[in-house]
């Protein structure tokens, strides 16, 4: 869409965190499109704050403008260099706009993009715009929990699919106006090469929530850590964890980070990454790519039997019954012993997601679609 100019929706721009999000926005900004935002501020206790210092030299919006449409975020006129951001406000029932022009009219725009269901409908409850020149990235969450949700979607709008109940949804409501492109972008145009992770006599196990814990197995990573104390304790495994979980004496915890930390963390320190999916919530699947781009096993259940459909190749994640935590100690025991296995599922898993999750199998493919 080298001449039209697109309208990005999304409810968390500029941030720091979840590297499918910063990659697909980064992707559109190379487009010159617009982002407007409908901010969210928090979610599972946990605070997103509008993150232009960190993200507008990295992402290269530095020279844009923002236009603030809510008194709340005025404070965010001091990165304006040109206009005065203030001068909108109240003229539209966002939160502000991240754009090249000097001005808001939604009549300048060739299409909207929206990140989420949840984007789409805050959208179109305040503009009007022809839904046959919208599409919508459907992720689970973010307002799509049910085929009541779905409905919400007029059927000339174009559909992203990134998961397969998502697209058994889709097509049992008869919306065929739709792609599957399972998974997420994780790349922009600069793709990265397979870097293996220098040897070491301990491995170190992760697990990773910005969520609830319920939702996230919090509770069933801690059984994992007690577990394998209690059977091998003189061997050097390590156990840590990042963002929402309390505190546990077999599991060291840290804050959550930015991208461009906890990359950097994933491939100096994390060897296998469990992602407990515990069907509480409609989620992505699998989680954890960010892990395995940076060298980690993947170690994840699968309560909806998604690869069933797929058809992951078996060395590039490993799944496990959420309620036979045992079976999970003993693979982290396995790698544990044999550090070639441990490699080998690690550059498995690699040359797999980096492929599915690559710049021309996601982004290349939203962009193809939506504009013809």
């Amino acid at each position: 869409m080298k001449d039209k100019k697109i309208l990005l929706v999304d409810i968390l721009f500029p941030t720091k965190y979840s590297q499918w999000r910063i990659c697909e926005t980064t992707s559109f900004i190379q487009k010159k499109a617009d982002i407007i935002v409908f901010k969210v501020d928090s979610f599972a206790g946990i605070k997103f704050g509008a993150d232009f210092e960190e993200m507008s030299h990295q992402q290269g919006f530095e020279d844009y403008n923002i236009i603030i449409f809510d008194p709340k975020y005025n404070h965010l006129n001091k990165y304006n260099k040109k206009i005065d951001g203030t001068k909108w406000n109240g003229c539209f029932n966002a939160s502000y706009i991240v754009t090249t022009e000097e001005t808001f009219d939604l009549g300048k725009y060739d299409y909207v993009y929206h990140i989420f269901l949840m984007s789409y409908i805050r959208f179109n409850t305040c503009a009007t715009f022809p839904p046959q020149k919208q599409a919508i990235h459907l992720y689970p969450g973010g307002g799509f929990t049910s085929v009541e949700s779905a409905k919400q979607i007029h059927p000339a709008t174009k559909v992203i699919s990134t998961n397969i109940i998502t697209t058994k949804v889709l097509e049992s409501l008869g919306h065929s106006n739709f792609i599957e492109c399972l998974g997420g972008t994780f790349f922009t145009h600069s793709d990265v090469q397979w870097t293996p992770k220098r040897s070491k006599k301990e491995i170190t196990v992760a697990f990773a929530s910005m969520g609830h814990a319920a939702e996230k197995g919090a509770d069933i990573y801690k059984l994992i850590a007690k577990t394998y104390r209690e059977n091998f304790a003189d061997d050097n495994v390590k156990f840590c964890a990042i963002g929402n979980i309390t505190p546990d004496d077999n599991i060291t915890t840290h804050p959550i980070m930015p991208m461009s930390e906890l990359n950097k963390f994933y491939y100096e320190n994390v060897d296998i990454m469990i992602s407990l999916d515990t069907g509480l919530a409609f989620n992505g699947w699998p989680l954890g790519i960010e892990a395995v781009l940076g060298g980690a096993v993947l170690m994840t259940t699968d309560p909806h039997s998604l690869n069933s459909a797929m058809a992951i190749p078996a060395d590039a994640l490993y799944i496990f019954d959420i309620k036979n935590t045992y079976d999970a100690v003993n693979f982290i025991r396995t790698m544990y012993l044999d550090r070639e296995k441990l490699l080998h599922h690690a550059q498995a898993g690699w040359n797999y997601f980096s492929h599915v999750n690559s710049y021309n199998s996601q982004q290349q493919k939203i962009f193809d679609f939506i504009e013809a």
